[in-house]
C-alpha cells in the first residue's frame, strides 16, 4: 500500500510538470504573438505616418512650387498640365545620410485650378516601402499684398520720400495724377519752375511727415513680403538673377537684400504679368540699372538709390523710401496695363478648417 502511494505521488507529480510545461509553451508562444503583432502595428504606424508626412510634403511643396512658377505658365517640376488641372509626378522623398541616399517617401500631387482664385490640391502620399499610403486635400486661395486702397497713394510713375535727380522729360504720367510725387526736393533737367500740388501734368512735392509708402501700398510687412517672395541675398554682387529674368518661370514678387542688384539690358516682367520688384538698400549696397533694361511693373526700394547716370525705364510705378541721385537716364512711364494687372501678383495661401486627409 505504501509502495502504490508513492508510485501514485510520482504520476502526480509528471501530470503537474507537464501541465505546468503546457501553460509555458502556451504563454510563451502568446508572449511570441504579441510581440510580432506589436511589431506588426508599430510597423504599420510607422508605414503610416512616413505616407501621411510624404503627403504633407506634397502639399507644402506644390505651394513653394505655386509661389515660384505661374500658374498658366508652369515649367519642371510642374508638367502634364491640361485645361484644368495640373499635376506633380511621382516623387521621392530623399536626404543624404553619410554619402548615401535615403528614402523616406513618395507623394504625387494634383493641383485643381477649375477657379484660379481658389484651387484645391490633393497629395497622395507613400511610405518608403510603397505599402502604405496617405491622401491629404488642401484649399488654397490667392491674396495679393497690397491695400485696397494701395492705388488711390500711388498717383504718379515716380514716388519718393526724398529728393530726386531725374529728366523731367523722361517722366510720363498718362493719366496719373502727377508726374513725381516727392516729399523732397525735385532736381535734375528740364525740371519746371511751377511744381503744383495735385495739378495733372505738373510735378508736385509734400511734406515728408506724411509720406509713408509701405504702409500706404502693402498690406504686409516686410518680414511676411519676404516670406512670400522669391528671394535674392546679393551680399556679393548680383548680376540679372536668373529668378528675375523670364518672369513667366518665375514668382512676379521678388524682394532683394543686402544690395548690389545688377540688371543689364534685360526685361523684367511683362504688361500682362506685371512684376513687383523690392530691393532693400538699408544695409548698403546699391541697384544698378543700365543697358536700356526695363521692369514692367512696381519697383520698390529701400533706401537711396544711385543709378550712376545708366538707363533703363520702369512701366508702372517707382517708389523710393529714400533719395535717387543720377536718375537722369531713367524713363518712368505709367502703364494702364501694368497697373491694372498687378493686382494679380501675389500668392497663394491655405484656407483655414479646408485641410482633410483619408489615410
Amino acid at each position: 500500500m505504501y509502495k502504490f502511494r508513492k508510485k501514485q505521488l510520482g504520476l502526480a507529480t509528471i501530470i503537474s510538470a507537464t501541465t505546468m510545461l503546457v501553460l509555458i509553451t502556451l504563454i510563451v508562444i502568446a508572449s511570441v504573438n504579441t510581440g510580432v503583432m506589436e511589431t506588426r502595428i508599430n510597423t504599420n504606424e510607422y508605414r503610416s505616418a512616413q505616407a501621411f508626412l510624404s503627403a504633407q510634403a506634397g502639399i507644402d511643396y506644390a505651394l513653394t512650387s505655386l509661389s515660384t512658377y505661374d500658374l498658366d505658365n508652369p515649367t519642371a517640376p510642374l508638367s502634364s498640365i491640361d485645361a484644368t488641372t495640373m499635376r506633380i509626378a511621382k516623387t521621392p522623398i530623399q536626404h543624404d545620410d553619410g554619402g548615401s541616399t535615403i528614402t523616406t517617401g513618395y507623394y504625387t500631387v494634383t493641383i485643381d485650378k477649375t477657379d484660379p482664385l481658389n484651387l484645391i490640391i490633393t497629395s497622395d502620399g507613400l511610405s518608403a516601402d510603397e505599402e502604405s499610403q496617405s491622401q491629404i486635400v488642401q484649399n488654397v486661395s490667392f491674396a495679393n499684398p497690397f491695400r485696397a486702397d494701395a492705388f488711390e497713394y500711388v498717383v504718379a510713375p515716380l514716388i519718393s520720400t526724398g529728393n530726386v535727380n531725374i529728366d523731367g522729360n523722361k517722366v510720363n504720367e498718362n493719366t496719373f495724377i502727377a508726374k513725381v510725387f516727392s516729399a523732397g526736393a525735385i532736381g535734375g533737367n528740364n525740371i519746371p519752375a511751377d511744381k503744383l500740388i495735385f495739378i495733372r501734368d505738373k510735378y508736385f512735392e509734400l511734406d515728408p511727415a506724411a509720406a509713408t509708402p509701405w504702409s500706404k501700398i502693402f498690406a504686409a510687412n516686410k518680414e511676411q513680403i519676404k516670406h512670400i517672395s522669391y528671394r535674392n541675398d546679393c551680399a556679393t554682387n548680383c548680376s540679372n538673377p536668373a529668378s528675375m529674368i523670364g518672369t513667366s518661370g518665375y514668382s512676379r514678387m521678388h524682394y532683394t537684400k543686402n544690395g548690389n542688384l545688377s540688371l543689364n539690358s534685360v526685361t523684367v516682367g511683362s504688361q500682362t504679368n506685371p512684376a513687383v520688384l523690392i530691393v532693400d538698400l538699408s544695409s548698403g549696397g546699391n541697384l544698378t540699372l543700365k543697358g536700356n533694361t526695363t521692369i514692367n511693373g512696381f519697383l520698390y526700394v529701400i533706401g537711396n538709390w544711385n543709378n550712376t547716370n545708366q538707363s533703363a525705364t520702369i512701366n508702372g510705378a517707382a517708389i523710393i523710401d529714400g533719395n535717387l541721385t543720377n536718375g537722369t537716364n531713367l524713363t518712368f512711364n505709367f502703364d494702364s496695363n501694368v497697373n491694372t494687372n498687378i493686382v494679380n501678383t501675389g500668392v497663394y495661401t491655405r484656407v483655414p478648417g479646408s485641410w482633410s486627409d483619408v489615410n
